[in-house]
């Protein structure tokens, strides 16, 4: 199976972004404001804009602030996810395509926690960090899209761990790209950090992935791989 799909959510209007994780929306239905929580750290300002139309559903939970979470935006006609919970199923996906098996998912190597460890054609097991891209100008997706001391320090520690095959795989979560490259405008760290990774031997790709939405359901499929240019 190459896709992944999310049933029973709402459509609704992007009204603002209180802080990193919880922006005001506007329910399309009840036309009523509420709040939602933003599972993405990035800073999205090229799709959170005042009246941008995303997708939400609802959650539950005693310890929750919010009765919704945001799932995916639009800016024009493409849909962009914006919600890392769902990043380990797509990666899985991805990972599957590429002849890979799961070993297992968070996978703690040197001083970090992976994402997965797989087993994987013709290779040894291989630890695969993945990363989830929204940026996209041009056609080329742009990884990150905010400074992220997360992302070099996977990077940074994948580049010396020894024993292991080594992978990072980028999830390019809208299909209007074709090729994928460090931003390195936004963050000259994980520049760096990237290219000292490759000289080592640690493998780039990129996934991506194809999203439509009709009548309460989203559809999350993986189109193709691009490829990873420094």
């Amino acid at each position: 199976m190459n896709f992944l799909k999310l049933q029973n959510l709402d459509g609704a209007c992007f009204v603002r972004r209180l802080n990193r994780f919880l922006v005001e929306v506007k329910l399309g239905v009840r036309n009523q404001k509420v709040l939602a929580h933003l599972r993405d750290p990035g800073r999205l300002r090229e799709l959170l804009v005042p009246g941008a139309e995303i997708l939400v559903r609802s959650v539950e939970g005693e310890r929750r602030k919010t009765s919704f979470e945001v799932i995916a935006v639009k800016t024009g006609k493409v849909w962009v996810l914006v919600n890392s919970g769902l990043h380990p199923d797509l990666g899985e996906i991805a990972l599957n395509a590429m002849g890979c098996r799961i070993i297992r998912r968070e996978f703690r190597a040197a001083n970090s926690r992976f994402d997965f460890l797989c087993e994987c054609e013709g290779a040894r097991e291989t630890v695969v960090e993945t990363k989830g891209c929204t940026l996209v100008d041009n056609g080329t997706a742009y990884f990150p899209d905010a400074p992220t001391e997360r992302g070099v320090r996977h990077l940074k520690e994948l580049a010396k761990l020894g024993g292991y095959g080594r992978l990072v795989l980028f999830l390019v979560v809208r299909e209007d790209a074709v090729k994928l490259r460090p931003n390195r405008k936004m963050d000259e760290r994980f520049g760096r950090a990237f290219d000292e990774a490759v000289d080592s031997g640690v493998e780039m790709g990129a996934a991506r992935f194809g999203l439509r939405y009709s009548d309460g359901e989203l559809s999350m499929e993986l189109l193709d791989f691009i490829p990873v240019e420094r």
